[in-house]
């Protein structure tokens, strides 16, 4: 009777314990389980219009014509790495007739991991593109397509800075009545700034 009886309690305390595994160890899984990362990144873009874009008033083509703009991308990064973006790049680029304002927005695909202070971060998405020259003779929209890769250092747990290679291959038909006679603009570029982990 004595054994029964001892049997029963530790058939019951194993029982306990077994129950309570399950919480215990779901809560241990969202302690180490990264959480969401939202971050908002604003950059300084130096880059060149990699295509060739015939000038009319020099009757001359121009290839890696150097341009600046500003940069904004919000992305959401889930525990595994993946997650979703937000992208947007103005950019204008000088010529000897006038210039290139080139606008491009688009949502991505993105990638993020790291270790310590430094974060690492990858992006591809597909866009609207917008064109105009500098005096409004001539203005077209169309789509394009974009990845870029790079790097960051923590300041802080909320600040980083961050630089990245950006590529955006935009389209805008057939029709070369325009000013500018091109069918597309191909920029590649540089991106220097500030990381807002919120």
């Amino acid at each position: 009777m004595k054994h029964f009886f001892l049997s029963v309690c530790l058939l019951m305390v194993a029982q306990g314990a077994m129950a309570f595994q399950g919480p215990v160890q779901d809560s241990l899984n969202v302690v180490n389980r990264k959480p969401v990362q939202h971050t908002l990144s604003i950059n300084y873009d130096l880059g060149w219009i990699t295509s060739k874009v015939a000038d009319p008033m020099s009757s001359r083509e121009y290839s890696w014509r150097t341009g600046q703009g500003v940069h904004a991308e919000y992305t959401c990064v889930f525990s595994k790495g993946m997650g979703f973006g937000l992208m947007g790049d103005h950019s204008f680029t000088d010529f000897p007739s006038s210039g290139i304002t080139l606008d491009y927005l688009a949502p991505e695909f993105a990638m993020r991991g790291g270790k310590n202070k430094w974060q690492f971060c990858m992006a591809a998405g597909l866009g609207y593109a917008h064109y105009k020259d500098d005096y409004g003779y001539d203005a077209k929209s169309g789509i394009g397509a974009h990845y870029s890769i790079g790097a960051e250092y923590l300041l802080t747990r909320h600040i980083g800075v961050g630089a990245d290679m950006f590529v955006v291959n935009t389209y805008f038909g057939k029709d070369k009545s325009g000013y500018y006679d091109y069918n597309a603009i191909n920029r590649f570029s540089f991106l220097v700034g500030l990381r807002f982990h919120l």
